[in-house]
């Protein structure tokens, strides 16, 4: 039976704007940190602590799955993903990025990183748009506070996102497919430079 999601969740509205550092949930150094053993009877397998920390020592090794920024009303809201580019230049897409926290964010089984923690709970919900001469493109990312400590010295947070690109007529006629699907489950930190002087950097 689907549970609430996971505590604690309330954070203040105006803290929710940031850059962040996403980590995918296949990443090898952390599959090991989440997911239980074979024989593990616990509602509760995931050691938050234990994914953070290992985190911590892979975020100044540029091992990121990717970046996004929460927008506010100063600084706009990106996704950057290396996977999620041009069909044949390899260029990255813009992802724009815009929403707002809620107080009922669902995960289902196919977006949680725990089967434990389907449902809903406070968090954070957003649209992604792709507006290229080429391609277009629609989606969605969640984002919900799983863990802190510290007095939120020490904060993690999953998140699921989806997007659909779809290829214009110039590039369905170089014989490509339609587009092309994305999407996955994350675990995310907020970025050690928050400057919104270096987002180009990746």
């Amino acid at each position: 039976m689907p549970t609430s999601a996971p505590g604690p969740l309330s954070l203040p509205e105006a803290s929710w704007p940031a850059k962040y550092d996403l980590y995918s949930s296949t990443l090898p150094f952390l599959i090991k940190e989440y997911l239980p053993p074979p024989t593990s009877t616990s509602s509760n397998p995931v050691d938050r602590p234990a994914v953070h920390s290992k985190i911590l020592t892979f975020l100044r090794k540029n091992s990121k799955s990717g970046r996004f920024r929460i927008p506010s009303s100063a600084e706009e809201g990106w996704l950057r993903i290396p996977s999620i580019a041009h069909p044949l230049s390899s260029a990255p897409l813009t992802v724009q990025l815009s929403g707002a926290p809620s107080g009922s964010v669902a995960f289902g089984p196919g977006e949680s990183i725990s089967s434990a923690f389907v449902g809903s709970g406070g968090g954070w919900e957003g649209r992604l748009e792709v507006d290229d001469p080429e391609c277009k493109g629609h989606g969605v990312l969640k984002l919900r506070k799983v863990w802190e400590e510290a007095e939120g010295e020490k904060v993690l947070y999953e998140g699921f996102f989806a997007l659909e690109v779809v290829y214009g007529k110039g590039l369905r006629g170089k014989g490509l497919d339609a587009g092309e699907q994305f999407q996955g489950a994350f675990w995310a930190v907020r970025s050690l430079v928050q400057d919104p002087g270096r987002d180009g950097e990746y």
